[in-house]
């Protein structure tokens, strides 16, 4: 998960955030609504109107073009609200479990789960995580931790992850096992998430580069 991301993901309320880095869960509109992701959603047969209006129409100010969006979307009926999301539905069980400081309590937690109305979820849950590379979501979940900083410090510290987790993390191995040898048999670098310290974590986010020398250095806000 990008810095960016886990910049967005931190704000969310509760523990979306956190259950959205370390699943890498795919949400849909309405899971995007009601995560505050989104502030609006529009058919795709809506989007030529919506464009038509940007080309023609005389704006001001940037809030007279949010308005235009807003306005073309409450237009329509639109059928993915907040109420009907996936998220919405399993939030109690997302803040008991995904608010645990680390992994190891996350999926023990979730083994542990007695609520019936919450155990398929759970048990999906889990299976998901126990697929998962161990220090990849290690990482992802330190990732929304320090995302509290400014909008530049995560862009940098997003790219030196990235460097960090093609040089000693498991993104080539994720790439052969999925896309290029399609075995779907990936030899992660820690075969259990107990075995992922906080020093794997920590050297993740070393960066190559010297403050004076990174090269978004410059960057501001």
């Amino acid at each position: 998960m990008s810095a960016r991301a886990g910049f967005s993901r931190a704000r969310r309320a509760g523990a979306i955030g956190r259950y959205l880095a370390v699943t890498g869960e795919t949400i849909g509109p309405a899971d995007a609504l009601y995560a505050g992701l989104a502030d609006a959603w529009l058919p795709d047969q809506a989007i030529p109107s919506l464009i038509d209006r940007l080309k023609t129409a005389s704006f001001e100010q940037g809030a007279d073009v949010v308005a235009a969006v807003l306005h073309e979307a409450q237009s329509h009926k639109i059928v993915p609200t907040p109420d009907t999301s996936p998220l919405a539905d399993a939030r109690t069980s997302i803040d008991r479990h995904f608010a645990l400081p680390d992994i190891v309590q996350i999926i023990q937690s979730l083994d542990r789960e007695g609520d019936c109305n919450y155990a398929d979820w759970a048990e999906q849950t889990g299976a998901v995580l126990r697929e998962r590379s161990p220090l990849s979501m290690a990482v992802a979940l330190e990732v929304v931790t320090r995302a509290e900083g400014t909008m530049a410090e995560c862009l940098r510290r997003d790219l030196d992850l990235t460097r960090s987790s093609f040089e000693r993390g498991d993104a080539p191995e994720g790439i052969r096992a999925r896309i290029i040898d399609k075995d779907n048999k990936p030899q992660w670098r820690f075969a259990r998430i107990e075995d992922v310290t906080r020093a794997d974590v920590e050297k993740m986010f070393d960066s190559p580069w010297s403050a004076n020398e990174h090269p978004l250095r410059d960057l501001q806000g």
